[in-house]
């Protein structure tokens, strides 16, 4: 998986020419969620497919988490993106309440993708679980499976028992949705605690990295019991 992965995330014309799902082609729901941090998106939601819960920046969601849904509906998940009225990143109730949501609803929960602050709590839960751009006390509370990407300069961190991959010429934020932002782009919490971060929108990327995240997922499910 790790060739897979690489060969993904490099080879940009390979990856490029992965077809995503349009809008019109998704079952989309808004849900009310008060115990999960507000309203939530649940995507291609068929019964009893496996879900993957999406948590965003302290900012609340932005948009960062589209092209990570339209990849996961792709393969057959369900997707839950919290955030979409907070303002502050999910923290482990908020988690607990959402997975519980989803056993209710006849989901099996199948891991988690965490962006900057929601990377902790994304890495955490037990489950396989995705970490993006995340800083290293994030990486250090990892409980499942887990796969964190992160700029090319970000500092190394020392949790060996992560798969670290550093994604050459990335910048932070590299999916953020460049046209939401004008004037130079929004700038970013630094997950490690510092001033706020230029975000480096680089929508190729963007695909190429949600194709490898999706594609790590579907191999986790299959090991999971």
């Amino acid at each position: 998986m790790r060739n897979h992965l690489q060969a993904v995330l490099l080879l940009g014309g390979v990856a490029a020419a992965a077809q995503f799902p349009t809008a019109a082609a998704r079952a989309d729901e808004l849900l009310h969620l008060p115990a999960a941090g507000g309203v939530a998106l649940l995507a291609s939601a068929a019964p009893g497919a496996p879900l993957v819960l999406l948590l965003p920046d302290a900012a609340g969601e932005d948009g960062r988490a589209a092209p990570y849904a339209d990849a996961l509906a792709l393969r057959g998940f369900a997707v839950l993106t919290l955030g979409l009225d907070e303002e502050h990143a999910p923290d482990a109730a908020t988690v607990r309440a959402a997975l519980a949501w989803a056993v209710a609803h006849g989901h099996r929960p199948a891991g988690l993708v965490g962006w900057g602050a929601g990377a902790g709590p994304a890495l955490s839960a037990g489950l396989p679980g995705v970490a993006m751009y995340p800083g290293c006390a994030a990486l250090a509370g990892a409980s499942g499976p887990a796969l964190a990407l992160r700029p090319h300069d970000a500092p190394r961190c020392a949790a060996s028992w992560v798969e670290q991959r550093f994604l050459l010429g990335a910048g932070h934020g590299w999916d953020v949705p460049g046209d939401f932002w004008p004037m130079g782009g929004v700038l970013l919490p630094d997950p490690e605690g510092g001033p706020r971060l230029r975000a480096a929108p680089d929508p190729g990327l963007t695909e190429r990295v949600a194709t490898a995240v999706a594609d790590w997922l579907v191999v986790q499910l299959a090991e999971l019991p």
